[in-house]
């Protein structure tokens, strides 16, 4: 299909740019030769015939990729080249270190000597100014130019000495203008791309179809990573866990393909840059697509087998679980759920002898199911996100369980996530409006939370609400008439769970107090009297019961951020004072004991020692409040 529809003879892009597709043909019909991909597709078809578990599949991918910015600014690059009296050359450019080697090149071969007299310099706008990115593939196009067309006179050894006594200059900068580019969004048309490069990548690689592994043969390393291992994570709130290589997968020395092979087109003619070179730093990665497509031809093959057509979904990257789930077979939505309802609970649904809900109700018998799925989580590692999924739909369909068996599946999925088989991310499903209305979300929380903290600790749970944004949630678990720190402590210290009941009165009290903290500084920017601020102030500290040195501590930090200090330290002192006598009623109101004045003591030292600024207005302070 992709043959039929390529690009034959002269061509017009949707964007109305003429270009000649011959080398993408070219590298298509080298490509089909020299992976032999007839006679590979034919093996990989036998192979999958003969094997159930494991599965080939291929993949051959084109790519038409331009080069440069749309934005015509940015195609330029300057270079300063410096010739000394010892024949040494040393050359400095706009890119970035990627470039040295390729620019020390082009200095050699237009001054005419060996690479080992030419230096290059750091990339600095101190030499070279107004420096363009590089990046679009463009950066050894653009700077190897401006090194290329910098006018230094090729004199070398003995010459070099003599054309420095004659006085001629042995310094020049390059610069390089590259074609003016444009793009017109509302005609949708113009000219981006200074030139194309083609490219053409073949990849085989085999699965397991029991773990999703795979063994790749011909890919590109970071395409590779791109599409099939380099997953994002985000946390509840949006923010991305996988920032770098320390937080994700990427490709190895075990992840390189048994067999890679790299060839150049010959006899390939381009005009548009240097030494008739191309770009081909990021039309490569593309190519490692190729491994992608190649994987779904193998689950399509293991798809078949199974008795499933058509269509299917598999997103990049197609990490071993996403491949392995794909697959759809009956090992899969065996072992992910065995007997459990997903919906509506089947009054006629036959149960194993091995279901959870048919075992006893004690804590011991729920570890061992446990162990178990903890076992076939490490073997199988594709189930762990559907395995958790699985857990989440559970949990909304709470009311069709018996009492006896929602006891069960809380003291499981507590001991779960002791071990970290699953996320507190799974908790939300208690929210569901239903559940907290009829009281079965804050009974099941009970048994789960007892079952977590028999097998870790009250920190240990904490950290994991805390990871997942549910430790100011917890008071969530009641209908909104019954959601008061009161009830929640009653509720779950009578239940046995003290630790719990005293972790959400803290994150109660810490929610409380930030939202006191920002009430005061909008109190304070709008310039409301004191007395109304008080009066809040104190309503507001009966309401969650605060006491006056914890008060005290977030009325100076809300005093000290509602005004903008002066950078000068001679001017920030008289400020201070003026500032703060302005707000010492309402510290005076909230210092009545000797507690809470040595706290607010600690604080401004505090405050003072950590802003060098206000070092020499310690002192000051303390004398003004002291009157």
């Amino acid at each position: 299909v992709r043959e039929i529809n390529m690009y034959k003879g002269p061509s017009v892009t949707h964007y109305k740019v003429e270009f000649s597709p011959d080398n993408l043909q070219r590298c298509w019909e080298q490509c089909k030769l020299r992976s032999d991909y007839g006679a590979r597709r034919k093996a990989v078809d036998q192979f999958n015939q003969q094997n159930r578990w494991k599965k080939r599949g291929i993949s051959i991918i084109p790519i038409k990729y331009g080069i440069a910015f749309a934005e015509s600014f940015l195609n330029q690059a300057g270079a300063l080249v410096h010739i000394y009296k010892d024949g040494s050359v040393l050359v400095t450019h706009g890119g970035t270190d990627s470039l040295f080697a390729v620019c020390r090149q082009v200095a050699s071969r237009e001054l005419h000597v060996p690479t080992s007299k030419i230096f290059i310099s750091e990339t600095s706008t101190a030499t070279v100014p107004n420096t363009c990115p590089s990046a679009a593939s463009f950066g050894t196009d653009a700077n190897g130019m401006a090194v290329k067309v910098s006018p230094v006179p090729a004199v070398f050894d003995v010459c070099t000495r003599e054309a420095h006594l004659q006085k001629i200059s042995l310094s020049a900068t390059g610069f390089f203008r590259g074609k003016d580019l444009y793009f017109d969004w509302d005609k949708m048309e113009g000219e981006p791309y200074s030139y194309f490069t083609f490219g053409v990548c073949c990849s085989e690689v085999e699965l397991d179809c029991l773990t999703g592994d795979y063994r790749i043969e011909g890919a590109f390393t970071q395409g590779l990573g791109l599409y099939t291992l380099e997953e994002l994570h985000y946390s509840p709130t949006g923010m991305l866990y996988s920032r770098g290589p320390s937080q994700y997968k990427i490709p190895a020395v075990c992840d390189m393909p048994l067999q890679f092979s790299v060839y150049l087109l010959p006899d390939s003619y381009n005009p548009h840059a240097i030494y008739s070179s191309k770009g081909i730093g990021e039309p490569t990665l593309f190519l490692g697509s190729s491994v992608f497509f190649a994987i779904k031809d193998a689950v399509a093959a293991a798809r078949s087998d199974s008795g499933l057509s058509g269509p299917f979904s598999l997103d990049t990257p197609a990490t071993p679980e996403k491949a392995c789930l794909a697959f759809a077979s009956k090992l899969n939505d065996g072992v992910l759920c065995p007997a459990a309802p997903g919906g509506t609970l089947s009054d006629d649904m036959t149960r194993t002898e091995f279901c959870l809900f048919t075992a006893q109700e004690d804590l011991e018998t729920m570890q061992a199911y446990a162990q178990v799925f903890n076992k076939l989580i490490r073997r199988y590692k594709y189930l762990e996100k559907g395995f958790e999924e699985e857990i989440k739909k559970l949990l909304l369909f709470l009311k069709g369980f018996t009492e006896s068996e929602r006891n069960k599946l809380a003291m499981l999925t507590g001991i779960l996530l002791a071990n970290g088989s699953i996320s507190a991310s799974i908790l939300i499903s208690l929210y569901n409006e239903n559940l907290v209305k009829e009281g079965v979300s804050a009974a099941f929380a009970v048994k789960l939370f007892k079952s977590w903290i028999h097998e870790k600790d009250i920190n240990s749970v904490a950290g994991s609400l805390r990871k997942v944004g549910m430790d100011n949630r917890l008071m969530e678990l009641f209908p909104a008439n019954k959601r008061s720190c009161e009830h929640f402590s009653k509720y779950f210290t009578d239940a046995g769970l003290k630790e719990l009941s005293d972790f959400a009165r803290n994150q109660q009290s810490i929610g409380a107090r930030k939202e006191l903290q920002k009430e005061l500084q909008e109190m304070m920017a709008r310039g409301d009297p004191q007395k109304e601020i008080i009066a809040f102030t104190k309503e507001e500290m009966k309401k969650a019961s605060l006491s006056e040195q914890a008060l005290i501590s977030i009325i100076w930090t809300s005093v000290m951020s509602s005004v903008e200090w002066n950078k000068k330290e001679e001017l920030v002192t008289e400020q201070a004072i003026k500032h703060l006598k302005q707000y010492s009623d309402l510290l005076k109101a909230f210092t009545s004991q000797g507690l809470s004045e040595l706290s607010l003591l600690l604080k401004i030292q505090e405050y003072c020692y950590d802003n060098i600024h206000f070092m020499k207005a310690f002192q000051k302070i303390v004398v003004l409040l002291y009157k």
